[in-house]
């Protein structure tokens, strides 16, 4: 449906300071360019050898994006995550295909990390960001194939 000539379109927000407002359908494009930058692969190679892979499900990328994507969401614990009804939005970007984690399952993720774990993920974020940015206008691209 096109915008009539000469009438703008507006989104009025609540004031009230009990509203929660969410990202939840900025997720699916974010979703779609992590895909792209095939997000999920490196993570998993940044966080080779985090826990043993045969005791679990859950790939190591699955547990980070749904922890980024609920944490663009508003959603700042993982408790907080894995309690919302969010959730199953959350979780079929990520794959978790309705097997939804505990809290205890997260919680051996995050013991299993060490330095060289979060420098690997550091490296990612550097090569992200670095990688092939051109500026136009004033703003930052990155361009990736």
């Amino acid at each position: 449906m096109a915008r009539p000539s000469g009438r703008s379109i507006s989104i009025e927000f609540t004031k009230n300071p009990d509203t929660i407002y969410t990202a939840r359908s900025g997720l699916v494009p974010i979703n779609d360019v992590a895909k792209k930058l095939k997000l999920a692969e490196r993570i998993d190679s940044a966080c080779a050898g985090v826990r043993n892979e045969s005791y679990t499900d859950y790939k190591s990328s699955q547990f980070v994006l749904a922890r980024a994507y609920g944490h663009l969401a508003g959603l700042h614990r993982t408790h907080h995550l894995l309690t919302s009804p969010e959730m199953p939005f959350i979780g079929k970007l990520v794959g978790f295909e309705g097997n939804v984690p505990a809290d205890t399952t997260y919680g051996r993720f995050y013991e299993g990390f060490e330095e060289k774990h979060i420098d690997n993920m550091k490296k990612i974020n550097f090569d992200l960001a670095t990688k092939k940015i051109i500026e136009i206008d004033g703003f930052h691209v990155l361009v990736h194939d």
